[in-house]
């Protein structure tokens, strides 16, 4: 009998090319404005090397590249050792499949051998963040989602709590 595999899985819609999301999904230039200053180290091909580093420098997440299909399919290895958030870490795979739709990108992203307390919590919020904040970036638009960044969005003058800055 096969072993049950839990994966959650997410689509979304991007008013952008296929182009233009995997760049946003692979470049650190891009990685840094949307999602948690974080730069991505991506080795482009299969088996290549993957981290995210915090704005300190720190390694957070490392994995390999398991799928590398340029601008359809990126896999990777998503390992974060213990932190306050995940107790016992996380040894997951993420996947992006990307195609175009009309003017927009229909992503697709599945996350597989997630532990349930992150599944319930943490990637709700990734998935969210990702969708609205990625994608206003790519249209141009900047995002600040309160709960994920306390900075003050100059653009429309408007803090985390509604008020101005």
């Amino acid at each position: 009998m096969a072993k049950f595999e839990p994966k959650t899985v997410y689509v979304t819609y991007i008013a952008s090319t296929p182009e233009k999301v995997w760049q946003a999904l692979t470049s650190s230039e891009l990685t840094r404005k949307y999602f948690w200053d974080r730069d991505i180290e991506i080795e482009p091909k299969r088996g290549g090397a993957f981290a995210l580093k915090l704005s300190d420098g720190r390694i957070n997440v490392r994995g390999k590249v398991i799928a590398w299909e340029p601008p359809r399919v990126l896999e990777y290895e998503w390992n974060v050792g213990p932190v306050p958030e995940m107790p016992r870490g996380e040894h997951a795979i993420f996947r992006y499949e990307l195609r175009p739709v009309g003017d927009s990108t229909h992503v697709l992203i599945t996350y597989r051998r997630i532990t349930t307390p992150t599944a319930r919590g943490f990637l709700p919020g990734l998935h969210l963040a990702l969708a609205v904040s990625g994608a206003a970036f790519l249209a141009g638009v900047l995002v600040t989602l309160a709960w994920v960044d306390r900075r003050v969005d100059r653009r429309v003058g408007r803090g985390p709590d509604g008020g101005t800055g």
